[in-house]
């Protein structure tokens, strides 16, 4: 529960005192660095950000399209230069993310060239190598998540392996 007494004090301070924060606030921003706690907002805005670009423009426009991917670079762009979680792993993994979102809409823009290009034409190599490319992003995103999620249950992996090591000698 929180204790009313200790809102009024700076975050640092809160913690400095014992203050631990709901549960329900504690998921929010566990992953985070302290520095970035409310980072989460961020989070939203960019969320909410992506879908009104496919809301308010029209389905499958040009338009759409490049806010999309405008927002997927912007969003790179500032994982990689503040990089907001307490681990490595959680910072390239929310890049992949990123750029994984990006390279969709980038196939998309493509296809949709391509289409007005030559309409009617059927499954063609570039298709092919789009739907290779994604898929080969999408497994590697998944790859990237097996060991991120084990490394938050694993306190200090080094630490394991040393103890395992001594175990096995």
């Amino acid at each position: 529960s929180v204790h009313k007494g200790l809102m009024p004090f700076p975050f640092r301070k809160r913690m400095a005192m014992g203050h631990i924060p709901p549960a329900y606030v504690r998921t929010l921003t566990n992953s985070y660095r302290l520095k970035f706690r409310y980072w989460e907002c961020f989070e939203c805005a960019r969320k909410v950000t992506l879908v009104g670009a496919f809301i308010f423009f029209g389905q499958g426009s040009l338009e759409q399209l490049l806010v999309g991917m405008t927002v997927c670079a912007l969003s790179i762009a500032i994982y990689n230069n503040i990089k907001p979680y307490d681990t490595w792993q959680n910072n390239v993994l929310q890049q992949v993310c990123q750029m994984n979102i990006f390279m969709t809409l980038l196939s998309g823009l493509i296809l949709r060239a391509m289409q007005s290009e030559s309409p009617g034409k059927g499954f063609n190599e570039t298709n092919a190598f789009i739907a290779t490319l994604l898929s080969v992003l999408t497994i590697a995103t998944m790859l990237l998540t097996i060991p991120s999620a084990l490394l938050d249950y694993i306190p200090d992996p080094f630490a394991m392996i040393a103890l395992y090591g001594r175990i096995t000698n």
